[in-house]
Protein backbone atom coordinates (compact mmCIF):
# COMPACT_ATOMS: atom_id res chain seq x y z
CA UNK A 1 0.00 0.00 0.00
CA UNK A 2 1.17 3.75 -1.37
CA UNK A 3 -0.16 5.31 1.50
CA UNK A 4 1.62 3.20 4.37
CA UNK A 5 4.67 3.00 2.47
CA UNK A 6 4.93 6.89 1.23
CA UNK A 7 2.74 8.25 3.93
CA UNK A 8 4.79 12.22 3.62
CA UNK A 9 4.44 11.87 -0.39
CA UNK A 10 1.09 10.98 -0.27
CA UNK A 11 -0.25 13.67 1.72
CA UNK A 12 2.06 15.97 -0.38
CA UNK A 13 0.72 14.47 -4.10
CA UNK A 14 -3.11 14.97 -2.50
CA UNK A 15 -2.93 18.54 -3.48
CA UNK A 16 -1.62 17.93 -6.80
CA UNK A 17 1.22 17.82 -8.50
CA UNK A 18 3.87 20.43 -7.89
CA UNK A 19 4.70 23.20 -10.23
CA UNK A 20 7.19 22.10 -13.20
CA UNK A 21 5.75 23.36 -16.41
CA UNK A 22 5.90 20.13 -18.29
CA UNK A 23 9.95 20.10 -18.43
CA UNK A 24 11.30 16.87 -16.61
CA UNK A 25 14.39 16.32 -18.40
CA UNK A 26 15.31 12.46 -17.27
CA UNK A 27 18.83 11.09 -17.28
CA UNK A 28 18.29 9.13 -20.23
CA UNK A 29 17.54 11.96 -22.32
CA UNK A 30 21.01 14.25 -21.34
CA UNK A 31 23.33 10.56 -22.11
CA UNK A 32 21.25 10.69 -25.65
CA UNK A 33 22.61 14.57 -26.02
CA UNK A 34 25.37 13.63 -24.52
CA UNK A 35 25.92 10.64 -26.76
CA UNK A 36 24.94 12.52 -29.82
CA UNK A 37 21.67 9.79 -30.52
CA UNK A 38 18.98 11.03 -32.43
CA UNK A 39 16.35 8.24 -30.55
CA UNK A 40 15.71 8.20 -27.21
CA UNK A 41 15.38 4.40 -28.17
CA UNK A 42 19.38 3.75 -28.70
CA UNK A 43 19.04 4.91 -24.64
CA UNK A 44 16.61 3.39 -23.36
CA UNK A 45 17.92 -0.12 -21.35
CA UNK A 46 14.60 -2.32 -21.71
CA UNK A 47 12.66 -0.49 -24.40
CA UNK A 48 8.83 -1.27 -24.91
CA UNK A 49 7.57 -2.33 -28.12
CA UNK A 50 4.21 -0.81 -29.23
CA UNK A 51 2.04 -2.93 -27.62
CA UNK A 52 3.85 -2.62 -24.40
CA UNK A 53 6.13 -5.60 -23.38
CA UNK A 54 9.66 -5.42 -22.68
CA UNK A 55 12.11 -6.08 -25.91
CA UNK A 56 14.44 -8.60 -23.73
CA UNK A 57 10.97 -10.93 -22.78
CA UNK A 58 10.40 -10.73 -26.60
CA UNK A 59 13.01 -11.20 -28.62
CA UNK A 60 13.48 -15.06 -29.68
CA UNK A 61 17.38 -14.30 -30.85
CA UNK A 62 19.27 -15.81 -34.24
CA UNK A 63 18.56 -19.58 -35.04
Amino acid sequence: DVKAKFPAMYNAFCYGAPPHAGIAPGVDRMIMLICGEESIREIIPFPMTLIGLRMCLVWKGEK
